[in-house]
């Protein structure tokens, strides 16, 4: 079914390729109106009135799921999922090169590795983010390890729910998927976002050991990151 007429709610969880896919969606869309919220705010999409909210093209942004609740016309979602220890690694890079960072004094000037920035406990971002993020969880609410069994079924129940699910590593396959259900022509796929600020990985990025340690404190988002993976599968199928 496509949806040519329906605002897109792009939630755009960090380091996931979803920067690429957000240039492309807006050549899409054309000069259509769109709106972009960051850190979780959705104070800029109540301040629109209801005329201009319903002639929204796209919602994106770093967000919780929930938006739609604010549209007066029809909506449908869609997010990229990324797996976590690729993520965080994405992650920790962009701290270490951005010296704006609120992490990066830490982090670059102790020389912290991306073990170490879990292990402290660094920033709820470390944790399940993606889960959080999906659940509809407020980062400064939940505690770091605060993450529950209830929602991640929550998370995963909203993710079927949503209109189109994908994962950083089938970018192409998504866009494409993506390009169909909303009535778009087909175009070049995005390539994933690694600008100059994610810099290149550090020799020891990737040891079985980081991974381990890495999926071990985000196994809800690693859980979350396969089932979209299947998911795909079934999207992938029905479309042929």
């Amino acid at each position: 079914m496509r949806h040519v007429e329906a605002t897109l709610i792009f939630i755009h969880i960090p380091k996931t390729g979803g920067t690429s896919l957000r240039a492309t969606i807006l050549h899409a869309i054309g000069g259509r109106p769109s709106i972009r919220l960051m850190n979780h705010d959705v104070g800029p999409l109540m301040a629109m009135d209801r005329r201009e909210r319903a002639a929204l093209a796209m919602v994106e942004g770093h967000m919780p799921y929930g938006v739609h609740v604010h549209l007066p016309g029809p909506s449908v979602y869609t997010t990229l999922l990324r797996e976590p220890s690729a993520r965080l690694r994405s992650w920790h890079r962009f701290v270490r090169a951005t010296p704006l960072h609120r992490f990066h004094s830490v982090v670059a000037g102790g020389g912290m590795s991306l073990r170490e920035c879990i292990a402290r406990r660094l920033s709820p971002e470390l944790d399940n983010d993606m889960t959080r993020t999906l659940a509809g969880a407020e980062r400064t609410r939940v505690p770091i390890g605060g993450v529950t069994r209830e929602m991640f079924e929550v998370a995963c129940e909203r993710m079927e729910r949503m209109e189109l699910v994908g994962t950083t590593e089938r970018m192409e396959e998504f866009h494409g998927l993506l390009c169909e259900r909303m009535g778009w022509p087909g175009s070049p796929a995005p390539h994933l976002n690694r600008t100059s600020a994610d810099g290149p990985e550090p020799p020891s990025a990737g040891s079985e050991e980081e991974i381990e340690a890495v999926r071990e404190a985000n196994r809800f988002d690693l859980s979350l990151w396969e089932r979209a993976s299947r998911m795909m599968d079934r999207q992938l199928t029905r479309a042929r």
